[in-house]
C-alpha cells in the first residue's frame, strides 16, 4: 500500500507535463496513465476478450481543441492501476460491466481519479476505487465496488460563535450599556470556536462496505 500511494505521488508532480488527452503506460509499475482535457472527458475501462481496454472519449472529437477519441488494450498481467487526471470540465470515470472483470478473473484492476474544476463521477470495479474530485464547489460522486473505497473530500475552517454557532454572531462587537460603561464593565465578548466546515455537500456509496472510508483535506485559500 505504500508503494501504491508512492507511485501516486510521483504521477501527480507529473500531471503537470502531462500531454492533453493521452494514454501512457508505465511498465516497470504496470500503471496507466489517463489524460484528459479541459472539456468533459470520459475515461472507460472495459474488457475486450482477455485483455483491458481504456478508451477516453469526447463527445465531439475537435482538433482545434486537440481532442479525440483513443483506446488502447492490455494483457490481465500487464495492468494494475488506472490513474485519470480529469483536468476541468466534468468528466467520468466507469467500469464497463463490472461483473465481466470477475468473470474472466480480472478483479484487481484499481482505479484512481484526480478530477478538477467541474462535477467528477467514478463508477469503480471490483478492486479499491480512490476519488479525489478537487477543492472546488460542485459535487463529485463516487461509487465504489466491493473493496476498499476512498474518497477524498475538502474542508475549510470557519470561526462560529460557541454558544450560537454562527458566523455573524461570532463577529458582532458587543453592546455597551451606560452603567457597565461607568464602572468599567463591559459585556462579554462572545466565545469562537473554529470549526471543520464541508466546502459541499457530496455523494458517495461505498456499498456500505467496511474497510471504505472519507480522506477529509484542508482546501487551499484562494
Amino acid at each position: 500500500m505504500k508503494r501504491l500511494f508512492a507511485v501516486l505521488c510521483l504521477c501527480a508532480l507529473a500531471w503537470t507535463n502531462a500531454p492533453a488527452q493521452s494514454i501512457v503506460y508505465d511498465e516497470v509499475n504496470q500503471i496507466v496513465t489517463v489524460t484528459g482535457t479541459d472539456l468533459d472527458d470520459e475515461c472507460k475501462i472495459s474488457i475486450d476478450g482477455d485483455e483491458f481496454k481504456i478508451k477516453l472519449t469526447y463527445p465531439e472529437p475537435d482538433d482545434w481543441n486537440h481532442t479525440d477519441n483513443i483506446k488502447q488494450e492490455f494483457e490481465f498481467d500487464e495492468l494494475v492501476l488506472v490513474i485519470f487526471f480529469g483536468l476541468r470540465g466534468d468528466d467520468v470515470c466507469f467500469f464497463d460491466d463490472v461483473e465481466d472483470f470477475v468473470d474472466e478473473g480480472a478483479d484487481h484492476l484499481v482505479s484512481v481519479q484526480y478530477g478538477g474544476e467541474g462535477e467528477d463521477m467514478l463508477f469503480g470495479g471490483p478492486a479499491s476505487d480512490y476519488l479525489d474530485g478537487g477543492d472546488d464547489n460542485v459535487v463529485d460522486v463516487l461509487f465504489g465496488g466491493g473493496s476498499n473505497d476512498t474518497f477524498v473530500r475538502y474542508y475549510i475552517n470557519k470561526k462560529v460563535d460557541a454558544d450560537h454557532g454562527t458566523l455573524e454572531s461570532a463577529m458582532q462587537k458587543p453592546k455597551f450599556s451606560a452603567k457597565k460603561s461607568f464602572s468599567r464593565n463591559v459585556e462579554p465578548e462572545p466565545e469562537v470556536k473554529v470549526i471543520k466546515m464541508p466546502l459541499v455537500d457530496k455523494f458517495v456509496d461505498f456499498n456500505e462496505a467496511e474497510s471504505d472510508f472519507i480522506h477529509w483535506q484542508l482546501a487551499q485559500p484562494e
